[in-house]
């Protein structure tokens, strides 16, 4: 009972310290989370209502100096060294280049910090001589970063890699580098970059395509060809997030060719303990004792070094291979609460598969759970490709559990889940076939509150072959709900909306309120509410003597067509005996940028805090001391009052962290005056209006 009890008031205390981090908004990977579902969940400011051609529209655009393969990324409440705290969003490009703009400020257009990560490979050099698939027409003119990155949000560090170029006594070479970047300022960490290396791997014929991985502790990378040019095999490699040593290799053709892992940009997906991709065309022998796998879903266990633990491979994967109709064309997906994978390749068929077991080779029959083909499009004309790119899930009010999906000459479709298997015939469907048929699929993410207010957001060319890079692009959004309801596109009012050249395969990321559009002509494109929404920002960093008072001024900046409610301000995570007053307390409606003074005052004692991104209350340690301490005493049955009563007041300060409150511990009545403890945490400012909240940090440094 006392290892109960002690398991217990760990696990409390273990709560304490995450449930600030759950007010946070985050996109931190490849569609958004490890499973690969495609959805944020914690949107509660863009919905089914707002999101109208009136309301929702361009807010404005950051120039980048290449295409954009990879998704957007999105921190909120970043300590950036002389900018204060920032809501950042990350941009990486094919010149080599990773971006940190204001995730909010339309006036904003310098970058926070940029890097260079080296020298982008020209596209056409992978083509020496007469080889097959040359000249290389999809992704040019250069190639640099095309994967998606990953952010570590406790370390504080994104992790890019980089093709390039170096020359050195006029003789080229080619290689990849991983590279690990401080958020807050761009800077090389680990003392990276490192170059990426394993027996066999020719660089200059290999791209990194799925968005990486980090699964406890190791960034995952994911490899296949360029363009199917000369020889090539499919790649997943491991290295040490904190060393940027590599801790594993797999090749999925090691006694053949081919097999390339590259779903179309899909993140490589992970449970807990395991790594699920989903190869190409290639070499394929596992069923006879072999180790190639092509055309196979296969289950990789890093604690074996990535050695593939379970594997499948449709009964017709020689057809596939011969027809160059990946399997892997696109990722794999996880559905949420369940052991299952889905997955839907060039032929248009959506898969189902148990990870406890794959179902491995059947020459007659497929031991998967269930197949079906999902998309009845004429799949892209004369090219024969229903399918790159990947669904996204969605646990709705409407019709419960779905898979979104929109393929080649298709509709935008949902499919509902009941826990075991997918109903076949759509429950929703969108009123637009893919508007070009050579997109071979359309770029899907989606956002919610919770299982309410679901929107799906759509990236596609309006005309043109999209692998030449130069496709006009069109956004859609659609009620999640009810796909026949288009809320908005791009085209409603193009002249204020446009959205430039489609970036093939990449979806937008949507974070508080807006959505951040990747394009291929370097330009990185923001559309939120026109009219409502704003952005507001405090001086970081404030010096307060204990008993004293310092003010500083909070910026209110409308978007677009201006503020339509008043704006109220208040401070929440104060340190106990600390004050906040804002004059004036509210703002008007309007268009142009207000202000309000805040003066901080600060009691005679105040709690010293250790530095987490996000005001932690002191009470908590206190509290789990108590339930520590409490254990032994149960144990002796010297009361149970006691285990009650603490138990009781854990949980109920346990549901103040989960409401996002802040805290402190306070002097004890008639005890002699303790010395002065200075803060060393940080206060939030929070300004709301009709329904719409922002908030920027204030660091109380020590005087």
């Amino acid at each position: 009972m006392n290892q109960c009890r002690m398991l217990v008031c760990v696990t409390v205390i273990c709560l304490a310290l995450t449930g600030r981090a759950l007010c946070q908004i985050e996109i931190t990977t490849n569609h958004n989370d490890v499973a690969r579902t495609g959805a944020n969940l914690n949107e509660t400011i863009l919905n089914a209502s707002n999101v109208n051609v009136s309301d929702f529209g361009k807010l404005f655009a950051r120039n980048v100096d290449g295409q954009i393969y990879a998704q957007p990324l999105y921190l909120s409440q970043v300590p950036v060294s002389g900018h204060g705290t920032r809501n950042v969003v990350y941009v990486a490009t094919e010149h080599d280049r990773v971006y940190a703009f204001d995730a909010d400020d339309p006036t904003a257009a310098t970058p926070l910090w940029q890097v260079s990560l080296g020298t982008p490979v020209p596209s056409q050099e992978v083509c020496s001589g007469s080889l097959s698939g040359c000249p290389y027409n999809d992704l040019v003119p250069e190639i640099g970063i095309t994967a998606t990155p990953v952010i570590d949000v406790a370390g504080g560090t994104i992790y890019v890699v980089a093709k390039t170029k170096s020359v050195s006594q006029g003789a080229a070479s080619y290689s990849f580098k991983l590279h690990a970047l401080d958020v807050a300022s761009g800077a090389e960490k680990f003392g990276g970059p490192v170059e990426i290396r394993a027996p066999g791997f020719a660089p200059l014929y290999h791209l990194n395509r799925p968005g990486l991985l980090l699964l406890n502790g190791v960034v995952y990378l994911g490899f296949g060809s360029v363009g199917d040019i000369k020889s090539w095999h499919g790649w997943v490699m491991g290295y040490s997030a904190s060393t940027l040593q590599q801790v594993a290799a797999f090749n999925s053709t090691p006694g053949g060719n081919g097999g390339s892992i590259w779903a179309s940009g899909q993140g490589l997906a992970a449970d807990s303990d395991n790594l699920y991709v989903m190869s190409a065309n290639g070499s394929f022998d596992a069923n006879s004792g072999g180790a190639n796998y092509g055309d196979s879903v296969i289950k990789l266990s890093p604690a074996k070094g990535l050695a593939p633990v379970d594997y499948f491979t449709p009964h017709n994967q020689s057809l596939l291979a011969q027809g160059d109709i990946d399997l892997g064309s696109g990722g794999p997906m996880l559905l949420p609460g369940t052991n299952l994978l889905v997955g839907i390749g060039k032929d248009g068929v959506a898969r189902l598969v148990n990870t406890a077991d794959l179902g491995k080779f059947n020459a007659l029959v497929n031991n998967d759970v269930q197949e079906f083909t999902a998309l009845q499009g004429t799949c892209g004309g004369t090219r024969g490709i229903c399918f790159m790119g990947a669904p996204v899930y969605w646990d709705s009010s409407a019709f419960g559990p779905a898979m979104y999906v929109w393929g080649s000459d298709d509709y935008l479709k949902a499919f509902p889940f009941n826990g075991t298997a997918f109903q076949t015939t759509p429950a929703s469907q969108g009123p637009i076939l893919d508007p070009a048929g050579l997109s071979n699929t359309v770029a899907l993410s989606l956002s919610a509150n919770g299982n309410q207010s679901g929107v799906v957001w759509a990236s596609a060319p309006r005309s043109g072959d999209a692998n030449a890079g130069v496709a006009p692009g069109i956004v859609y959004a659609f009620d999640a709900s009810n796909l026949s309801h288009e809320l908005w596109d791009s085209r409603q009012n193009s002249a204020r909306d446009d959205v430039g050249s489609y970036a093939k395969f990449t979806p937008p990321t949507i974070a508080n309120g807006k959505v951040y559009v990747p394009t291929f002509s370097n330009q990185l494109v923001v559309y939120g509410l026109m009219a409502g929404d704003f952005s507001v920002k405090a001086d970081p960093d404030r010096i307060i003597p204990a008993g004293s008072s310092a003010s500083t001024t909070v910026n209110v900046i409308p978007q677009a067509n201006g503020l339509t409610n008043p704006v109220s301000l208040y401070c929440s995570d104060l340190p106990p005996g600390a004050k906040c007053t804002f004059n004036p307390p509210s703002l008007p409606p309007g268009s142009d940028s207000m202000q309000s003074s805040l003066v901080v005052t600060l009691g005679s004692v105040a709690v010293k805090n250790g530095g987490l991104r996000s005001f932690w209350p002191a009470t908590w340690l206190y509290l789990g001391c108590l339930c520590v301490g409490a254990v032994p005493l149960a144990g002796r049955r010297r009361t149970r009052r006691l285990w009650l009563t603490v138990l009781g007041l854990t949980v109920a300060g346990l549901l103040l962290a989960f409401g996002c409150g802040g805290g402190g511990s306070s002097s004890v009545p008639g005890a002699s005056p303790p010395s002065p403890v200075l803060p060393s945490g940080k206060i939030t400012v929070v300004a709301a209006s009709g329904g719409i909240q922002h908030k920027s940090t204030i660091t109380l440094a020590a005087h």
